[in-house]
């Protein structure tokens, strides 16, 4: 009788045990966190300009090293980045130097004042990791969570919070790809950026696009994303806006500098490349990925 009971006991606590387990990952609202997933949010999204002359962050986008500028390269001469990679095409970096005095400071500071607010909650999310410092076969989604966030003594989003996935915005995956040493680079990757900024509230697509980012023994990432944006797309945008002067004052910068899509002798898209930092976080969703 009482090995009996202990037999029931003990299945009721490995039960107990397994409930407790499941509490974790899924909600009373339906929602579920992916088993093997680790995520960030972004929690510092920053523009640069060039280390020296033809020397900046980015990548290759293109796959051309165009060290002689020509029709096809939009007359445009790539770059090298600070670990002598070539072919890096990151346009806005050139003409951040002009940039920065005109919109500079006050976008750093509207930006990170959406982090804050939750308008702008990127995130990055490893789906299928075994092993955050080397994995052969790893997802990596780009979202975009909804939550307002708490913030650290620092001034930025405080780590190990939950965010749920905000299905309706335009998400981007891309599987099988690896992770070693601790740094994962993936592309070429579609992804949206969600620009939420005084009135100017529009999706900014970012297409052929790559991801590069150190993971930190705490889990959390830092890095740079980029990819070919179309500056008529996201000027249109902020002409209706109460920034239409500063959108005005900036174009031709923009429209001078691109290096990409020609079409009837103009180039439409212009690379670009961001750097980034995050902290460890949750997502929660309510769909199963496809």
């Amino acid at each position: 009788m009482r090995i009996l009971i202990l037999n029931v006991l003990l299945v009721q606590l490995v039960y107990l045990s397994s409930c407790a387990k499941e509490r974790e990952r899924y909600f009373v609202d339906g929602g579920f966190m992916l088993e093997k997933s680790h995520a960030n949010v972004i929690r510092e999204f920053v523009f640069f300009g060039e280390d020296s002359p033809g020397v900046t962050e980015g990548f290759d986008l293109d796959g051309v090293d165009n060290r002689e500028p020509d029709a096809a390269s939009c007359y445009v001469e790539d770059m090298v980045d600070s670990e002598g990679r070539a072919g890096i095409d990151n346009q806005l970096a050139k003409i951040w130097t002009d940039l920065e005095p005109l919109i500079g400071e006050a976008t750093q500071g509207l930006l990170h004042g959406a982090i804050n607010e939750g308008r702008f909650l990127m995130m990055v999310e490893l789906e299928g990791v075994d092993d955050l410092q080397n994995d052969d076969d790893v997802t990596v989604h780009i979202l975009r969570g909804s939550h307002k966030p708490d913030i650290g003594t620092e001034g930025k989003i405080a780590p190990y919070q939950t965010f749920y996935a905000d299905e309706d915005f335009p998400s981007s995956r891309i599987e099988n790809m690896q992770i070693v040493d601790g740094i994962l680079e993936a592309g070429p990757l579609e992804f949206s950026i969600p620009v939420d900024i005084l009135d100017a509230k529009f999706i900014l697509p970012v297409r052929r696009g790559m991801i590069r980012l150190r993971i930190s023994d705490d889990g959390s990432f830092s890095g740079y994303i980029g990819g070919f944006m179309t500056p008529s797309e996201f000027l249109g945008e902020m002409y209706e806006t109460g920034a239409k002067a500063e959108a005005e004052l900036v174009t031709p910068l923009f429209e001078e500098n691109t290096d990409s899509a020609p079409q009837d002798g103009r180039c439409m898209d212009m690379s670009a490349a961001f750097g980034f930092s995050g902290a460890t976080a949750f997502v929660v969703r309510k769909k199963i990925p496809r």
